[in-house]
């Protein structure tokens, strides 16, 4: 009986992995795998931080938003439910999400602002306006009862300039708002307080909390505080400008409207001087002719005929030439009248002038100010 054949492989031609080549797959596998096991979580944590900040900026937007029209910050919140509590005059708190719009998962952020006077809605800034002018009306309008907010932008710049206050770390803040990360819990000075904004993790393997915070300077910078009262200033310092000028102006008018009486009451004098000499015209050739008369009733003689002509001639020639000089002075002082009167209209003119402009300076710094920071 005959067995079948069996093909034979050489040993040459067999494939496979070897024992070496199976431990540096295996040795690659794990390396990547603790690579792996280090870089995803860290990914994680780093996808939360961004999430957290973005939470924390809605919250910075938020705040402007209400400070723009409020005229103040929000109070803090006394609990979760996100309605500010201003009746304590609390600084530290709860986020007043509620209050600021925002999504209730938002309420577990603390949230303080530096001085309770930035939660007050009060008149911090009063324009130095000038005396209302005639035919001014502003309905409604009054310096020190008007709120907006430059009064906001005053109560930073006082706190600015006052110091003291909350504080992160000795620089004081105008607010604050502490989330406590993805553990639920603050850690670090958040449980009482703020920690410095951007700490590191590295401090604390719990530490994942993310902070923001405003000065009062950086708020003033966002609301645009430093234009806007430089702004109303300058309006109410052109408007006291304009006022001083109309002064001047309304007082010169005055003046030329008396110099202008005084030039006619010249004239007046004059004419009455002219009116004189005239009648010393005709009383110096009556008081001749009378003369003249007699001499020649008594017994006339060549003589007393000659003085009496030559008194005459001297009484009628003095006085016409008082009269004439009378005359002259009635000219000089109607042309000096005329110019009184001319330089009198120029200076009310001139004056009625500066009272337009004054008026119109008035009204923009009443404008500037009701403006506050609208755009």
């Amino acid at each position: 009986m005959m067995r079948p054949r069996t093909h034979q492989v050489p040993l040459r031609t067999q494939r496979g992995f070897s024992l070496l080549e199976v431990s540096i797959g295996l040795a690659a596998t794990g390396v990547v795998g603790l690579l792996l096991w280090g870089i995803l979580p860290r990914q994680q944590q780093v996808q939360d931080q961004a999430q957290l900040q973005q939470q924390v900026a809605e919250v910075e937007v938020a705040l402007l938003g209400f400070a723009q029209r409020q005229f103040r910050l929000p109070c803090p919140a006394s609990d979760a439910q996100g309605r500010e509590n201003c009746a304590g005059g609390a600084t530290l708190g709860f986020l007043p999400w509620r209050d600021l719009g925002l999504r209730a998962d938002l309420a577990v952020l603390n949230y303080g602002v530096g001085a309770s006077t930035l939660t007050q809605s009060m008149a911090g800034f009063v324009p130095n306006l000038p005396p209302a002018p005639v035919g001014y009306a502003a309905a409604g309008y009054s310096a020190v009862g008007l709120l907006n907010g430059l009064d906001l932008c005053q109560s930073l710049r006082g706190q600015v300039a006052a110091g003291g206050g909350a504080s992160i770390d000795g620089a004081a803040y105008a607010w604050a708002v502490a989330h406590p990360g993805r553990n639920g819990q603050f850690d670090g000075a958040n449980t009482a307080g703020f920690d410095v904004p951007g700490k590191a993790q590295s401090v604390s393997p719990v530490y994942d909390d993310a902070v923001a915070a405003q000065s009062p300077a950086e708020l003033s910078a966002r609301l645009g505080c430093v234009q806007r009262l430089a702004q109303a200033q300058g309006a109410a310092r052109a408007a006291y400008a304009s006022y001083d000028l109309w002064r001047l102006t309304d007082e010169f008018s005055q003046f030329r409207s008396y110099a202008h009486r005084v030039r006619q009451t010249n004239v007046t004098y004059a004419g009455v001087n002219l009116a004189f000499a005239i009648v010393d015209i005709a009383n110096a050739v009556a008081t001749g002719m009378t003369a003249y008369a007699m001499t020649l009733a008594v017994g006339p003689s060549t003589a007393a005929v000659a003085a009496d002509i030559v008194a005459l001639t001297l009484a009628t020639g003095a006085a016409v030439g008082a009269a004439g000089a009378a005359g002259y002075t009635l000219a000089t002082s109607i042309i000096a009248e005329q110019k009184a009167n001319a330089q009198k209209q120029a200076a009310a003119q001139e004056a009625v002038a500066a009272a337009g402009r004054y008026l119109v300076s008035y009204s923009q710094a009443v404008a500037v100010d009701q403006k506050g920071l609208r755009p």
